[in-house]
């Protein structure tokens, strides 16, 4: 059997966070005996392992997974039966790839359906959202030659957003949207740091004379969350709700919650944070579109989809509250986790000089702040792109689930009708016969000394087939900016790490890099773990100046 987490803490922990009533407690009491009696089940062709219990599988997939594969020495498809319910779980780079390309066997739909539903969106409506409508304006007025579902319409709108050159926005989005955010919140570091009534900045944590002091968690936080929320929706969204960015990260912790229903009585925090985003979308949609300011893009062709479809202003904000956050939930993370390699590896002088020397060109010569994303491409980043990889190939650790819609074959398995396929990307990126003897270590330049590695069929942090996540592009382009900013302006140096609980330690001692919180199920990156942080002395840097990793 497997070491695993105590269901029996997990249910009590909800129970006292949420003051729940007697009758409550007896739910969890059930809860419990379901978790401890029901055993989890892994079974490949004639063989039968007891992986732990159901608890185990909730607290941390990945765990129960590995230990799986590793049992039964092979990558090939196996079943995890969890609560009386068989998962196939693919492992093989090879299988996974073949579930990419079946996209008509494989689908997304029913999982999808079920999250609009959670919502709010309504029965009537769900299913012609997923279906093609030859009829409807949407498609034709975009120019297409074949009908799209709606579903399948608003994928397209995000690609025409954030892909660059002729077919797409992206361009224009970092120059006249996102970029002047991101100018603001580093004029704001500086003027906090060279004026003596300079102001302030939400990761500011402490004031010296030659020096201020960030919480980098803080400070990819205002980058990426408060960055993107203003560029895709303009100021006017936190006169709707001005503790959107709050919601968010609250939302971000709890949406496990979400993603396994559990009841509401112990997702109190969940539902609050929901309801406040879903709240703040609808109101979105309610206003003038005179009232909002210039609107991106996406959101305006979104809203004219939503009213072609007939569906009301509180399904438009609960759609468009889903996409807000797969639009939003991982660039902070890779922003965070990718800096904390860059601040804490052993090369992290040559690194930053490296980069730093990468990314200059690409800084404005008048206006430090300014920059030039176009000029932040992985050919003239390579060693930032590689970094950028490997951060990518360590933390995208989560799993993506499919349904088979008719009887297959894969890895030589049958797949029924109607079962859950389940890809962990940890069983990727974590391969030691595709990435080395070591995969769980940071190598800066992995991606660099084998430049293969990119088009891995085992480097999958984007997905696969037609849900290949639109948003890539982006992701490079904001976290090259961030890096290139940071440290054409700052020479940087870690005063100590901040931990759950109060836990403090220099970055040389044994555990010193923050935590991530590979327990909690979250789609992407892996989420930093509550309360983990990083304190950073930054110190103004003149341009041509040498000093900490020039």
């Amino acid at each position: 059997m497997i070491t695993e987490l105590d269901p029996l803490a997990l249910l009590l922990k909800l129970y006292f966070e949420n003051g729940c009533t007697r009758m409550s407690l007896k739910s969890c009491l059930i809860g419990y005996l379901s978790s401890v009696f029901t055993p989890l089940l892994a079974t490949q062709g004639p063989f039968t392992y007891q992986a732990g219990h159901v608890g185990g599988f909730f607290m941390n997939n990945n765990q129960v997974i590995e230990k799986a594969r590793k049992y039964f020495n092979s990558r090939a498809p196996f079943t995890l039966t969890v609560g009386g319910e068989p998962i196939i779980i693919i492992t093989s780079a090879t299988d996974v790839a073949e579930v990419w390309k079946s996209t008509q066997t494989f689908s997304m739909d029913p999982i999808s359906k079920d999250m609009w539903r959670w919502v709010g969106v309504s029965t009537s409506h769900i299913d012609p959202m997923f279906e093609p409508q030859p009829e409807a304006r949407y498609w034709r007025d975009a120019g297409l030659k074949k009908a799209l579902s709606p579903v399948e319409m608003l994928m397209e709108l995000h690609r025409r957003q954030l892909y660059g050159g002729a077919s797409g926005r992206l361009e224009v989005f970092m120059r006249e949207r996102l970029g002047p955010e991101l100018e603001t919140s580093f004029s704001s570091l500086k003027n906090v740091a060279v004026e003596v009534n300079g102001g302030s900045h939400p990761a500011l944590l402490a004031k010296e004379s030659a020096y201020i002091t960030v919480s980098l968690f803080k400070l990819s936080c205002d980058l990426n969350i408060r960055g993107l929320t203003t560029a895709y929706f303009g100021p006017v969204i936190y006169k709707l709700q001005s503790e959107i960015l709050e919601h968010f990260l609250v939302w971000e912790y709890t949406n496990w919650k979400y993603l396994y229903q559990v009841p509401g009585a112990f997702s109190r925090d969940m539902l609050a944070a929901k309801k406040a985003l879903v709240d703040a979308f609808t109101g979105y949609f309610e206003m003038e579109e005179s009232e909002r300011g210039e609107m991106v893009y996406f959101v305006k062709e979104c809203e004219e989809l939503f009213k072609e479809m007939g569906l009301s202003t509180r399904e438009m904000g609960g759609i468009m509250m889903l996409h807000y956050w797969a639009m939003i939930g991982n660039i902070y993370k890779i922003s965070f986790w990718l800096l904390s390699h860059l601040l804490l590896s052993p090369d992290s002088a040559s690194l930053i000089s490296t980069i730093r020397n990468e990314t200059a060109p690409a800084l404005s010569p008048t206006n430090s702040h300014q920059i030039n994303a176009e000029r932040l491409t992985p050919e003239q980043c390579p060693t930032l792109h590689a970094l950028f990889n490997e951060v990518l190939r360590l933390t995208v650790t989560s799993s993506l689930g499919r349904v088979a819609t008719t009887d297959t074959v894969v890895g030589g398995k049958t797949v029924r009708k109607g079962t859950k396929v389940l890809i962990p990307f940890r069983e990727l990126h974590y391969n030691p016969s595709a990435f080395g003897p070591a995969p769980e270590r940071l190598s800066p330049n992995r991606f660099n000394d084998n430049p293969k590695l990119a088009k891995s069929s085992n480097f999958r942090p984007w997905g696969g087939g037609n849900h290949l996540c639109p948003g890539r592009f982006l992701a490079w382009q904001l976290i090259a900016t961030n890096v290139a900013l940071l440290v054409g302006n700052w020479d940087l140096d870690v005063l100590r790490q901040e931990g759950a609980g109060g836990r403090k330690g220099r970055m040389d001692q044994p555990n010193g890099f923050p935590k991530g919180d590979e327990g909690r199920p979250s789609p992407g990156v892996t989420p930093v773990a509550e309360g983990e942080d990083l304190f950073v002395k930054l110190m103004k840097r003149e341009r041509g100046m040498t000093g900490v990793g020039s």
